[in-house]
């Protein structure tokens, strides 16, 4: 699906999964009058993944930690669906890309417009999330043209349903990407580790129509047969406690710079 060109080298990359046709069916109707080259990435299904690639893949004791629960399959799936479109454009020649998750819902015009304000500003932003948890902190740094603004956030923030990166950052993702040690969320806002500049847009321009992906699901790498499951339970959350205390920490030190 190609859109009208423009200036800007921009690609969109959209998330979809085979099984998904009702929704691959969907945002094409939403960038079906797109101004930017839009591409479907086909996702990761985590529950055809075989338990030899996911070992090779995931880091479990970085993961538990980091998120105080095991990986589940719909995870891994979600992370190495957005590595691969990192892959893609980086592998490209556009200077910028969209990401899109498939359960992603915008008003077509507005995210066309607000790209286009993004790329005036490209020197405040090295990726800039469409959709997030919480509200990027005040003041904000930068008022685009219409009515949404570029702001840092405070503190930890969920999601990637949308957002838009430079070529740089996707080098750096990709290169730090693997082993798999945390929900792809949890790595992509990593901005003191990676050196980049992470911002969101405010208000949000874009929701999910749904908590989850379809490739997010909650079949996991269950510890069911663990008869020191409660006590094994108890510690990953110990340690998930302490890991998030230092997690908010850094956010509160790294802003100061990033």
């Amino acid at each position: 699906m190609q859109g009208k060109p423009v200036i800007g080298k921009v690609g969109v990359y959209y998330i979809n999964l085979e099984r998904s046709q009702e929704r691959n069916q969907k945002m094409i109707e939403q960038l079906g009058s797109f101004a930017y080259p839009v591409k479907r990435v086909p996702g990761v299904d985590g529950k055809l993944l075989s338990i030899q690639t996911i070992n090779q893949l995931v880091d479990y004791k970085t993961f538990e930690i980091v998120k105080g629960v095991p990986a589940v399959l719909g995870e891994i799936g979600c992370y190495l669906s957005h590595l691969k479109c990192w892959q893609e454009f980086y592998e490209s020649d556009n200077e910028y890309a969209v990401i899109l998750e498939d359960d992603a819902l915008f008003d077509c015009r507005e995210l066309e417009t607000s790209i286009k304000e993004l790329l005036k500003r490209s020197n405040d932003w090295d990726i800039c999330r469409f959709d997030y948890t919480g509200k990027p902190m005040q003041p904000f740094t930068v008022v685009l043209d219409n009515k949404y603004s570029i702001g840092k956030f405070s503190s930890c923030s969920w999601g990637t349903a949308g957002y838009i990166l430079n070529k740089k950052t996707a080098e750096k993702y990709l290169h730090f990407a693997l082993p798999i040690k945390m929900p792809v969320d949890h790595f992509f806002i990593r901005c003191w580790e990676f050196d980049i500049k992470l911002r969101g847009l405010y208000p949000q321009i874009l929701k999910q129509s749904n908590l989850y992906m379809t490739i997010s699901g909650t079949n996991g790498l269950s510890h069911n047969d663990n008869h020191n499951l409660k006590f094994h339970e108890q510690y990953i959350k110990l340690r998930h406690y302490f890991y998030n205390k230092c997690m908010r920490y850094g956010y509160k030190l790294g802003y100061k710079f990033y």
